[in-house]
């Protein structure tokens, strides 16, 4: 605060007493440690929960309410549109109104309009509820992102980033076993049940838990065309724009088996919703391990070079699985073994472009930029469903071809990333190759 010069007696100037100084100023983490991530990874798993757990129901919900179950994916398109969307408001709420609010606010709408879903009766309400709860749960994506991003940089925020996937895996991890518990003992409509607790819960522990970390005076005032100039500058900055876009993409991979796994492996392979919950579980698990080891690359490699060269893995691995399908070699072993593959090749290549897209940001942009990697990666993803459902969902062939070209994509994405000729400490890599301490800041 500037001092206040001398006043005269006819202009009186109300100084704040230290105690009402304490009540304004907001209580801030000091550090991002285990208790914090904890927080935020539980926050940030409504998001993928709001996807992973219905899944094992979609073939009896196709069943109860009498619809074609390529026509049911269309849940998941709208839920993953939603989230797109949501994020792409969310986040710059949160850069002008703090991240507490808008992150409660949403999970306590999310809670109430999941509970609405529990008692739809047709295709087009359940298609509308979707995209509406995808929306709020957008608020538990974007504004962790930018939490974290309040805090550290570079290498720190790759590592931070990892942790949160680590934390927030556990939810994927379990969400196709759960709902296939909760499909057997409620029938699908328990399913959103319990993400309504979910939402209620997780409102109240941000509530009670969870300081303001964007005090009032680095919050940035907008209007709508100043927040459409403000999308559009970052959209045509490479530095930005090109990494964003290799992590979405590498997240389309994962989505085209996201969507179309319940399906293939219940249906062609006979899979219970048990054993799918199961399998699922297994590559989600590889997710987390992939995202793992990606932290530990960008403090040895740097996340430019590695958003070059990991998602050329991803390619060779799925042509492999497109190749095994057209030899008919595809056995589920084999199957399970090649989608575990991917999802470690997606779980190292997600965080590492979102690391890049985000340490070139401040602190105050960092909703904006968080948003606009969300709504990219979730776009992107929500049109892998149609695509691999076009495609059929009968054979691997289709699910496989989507990867195959999400991942070239990723590439060539991450060579213009290089191109761009990013300083080291964008890429989370000190000149002098040392990483980024714990708590560093971007000045």
């Amino acid at each position: 605060m500037p001092s206040s010069p001398a006043t005269s007696p006819a202009t009186p100037l109300t100084v704040p007493s230290p105690r009402s100084q304490r009540r304004e100023a907001p209580a801030r983490w000091t550090r991002i440690g285990p208790r914090q991530l904890l927080l935020l990874g539980a926050v940030t798993a409504v998001g993928p929960l709001t996807i992973d757990l219905y899944l094992p129901a979609l073939p009896a919900m196709a069943a109860d309410l009498g619809v074609d179950p390529a026509a049911l994916q269309l849940t998941l398109t709208a839920t993953v549109l939603g989230l797109a969307l949501g994020q792409l408001v969310l986040g710059p709420v949160s850069d002008r109104l703090g991240r507490r609010g808008p992150l409660v606010g949403g999970l306590a709408a999310y809670a109430a309009v999941t509970v609405g879903l529990a008692f739809a009766a047709d295709l087009p309400t359940l298609v509308a509820g979707r995209f509406v709860q995808g929306f709020l749960a957008a608020a538990a994506l974007v504004v962790t992102r930018a939490v974290l991003r309040d805090h550290v940089s570079g290498a720190a925020l790759g590592r931070a980033l990892a942790g949160l996937v680590l934390v927030m895996g556990a939810g994927p991890i379990l969400a196709p076993a759960l709902g296939s518990l909760l499909l057997q003992a409620t029938g699908w409509r328990g399913v959103f049940v319990a993400l309504a607790v979910l939402g209620a819960v997780t409102a109240v522990a941000v509530a009670v838990a969870m300081p303001e970390s964007l005090p009032r005076q680095r919050r940035v005032p907008g209007s709508l065309p100043g927040l459409a100039r403000a999308y559009a500058s970052l959209a045509v900055d490479r530095s930005f724009a090109a990494p964003a876009l290799a992590s979405a993409l590498s997240f389309t991979a994962l989505f085209a088996y996201i969507s179309a796994g319940s399906f293939l492996l219940q249906g062609r392979y006979g899979l219970s919703e048990v054993g799918y919950g199961l399998v699922f579980a297994v590559t989600a698990a590889c997710v987390i391990g992939g995202s793992q080891v990606g932290s530990r690359l960008i403090e040895r490699v740097g996340a430019v070079p590695l958003s070059r060269a990991v998602p050329l893995a991803g390619v060779a691995v799925a042509g492999a699985l497109v190749v095994v399908t057209l030899l008919g070699a595809a056995e589920l072993p084999v199957l399970v073994g090649l989608l575990m593959a991917v999802c470690a090749v997606a779980g190292v290549a997600m965080p590492v472009g979102a690391t890049v897209a985000l340490t070139g940001q401040p602190p105050q942009r960092a909703g904006l930029a968080s948003g606009l990697i969300g709504v990219v990666q979730f776009a992107a993803g929500g049109l892998a469903a149609p695509v691999v459902g076009l495609l059929g969902t009968g054979s691997p062939l289709g699910m496989a071809l989507v990867m195959v070209l999400a991942f070239a994509a990723s590439a060539l994405a991450g060579r213009l990333s290089r191109e761009r000729g990013l300083s080291a400490t964008m890429v989370g890599v000190s000149p002098a190759g040392r990483s980024a301490g714990p708590h560093g800041r971007r000045a």
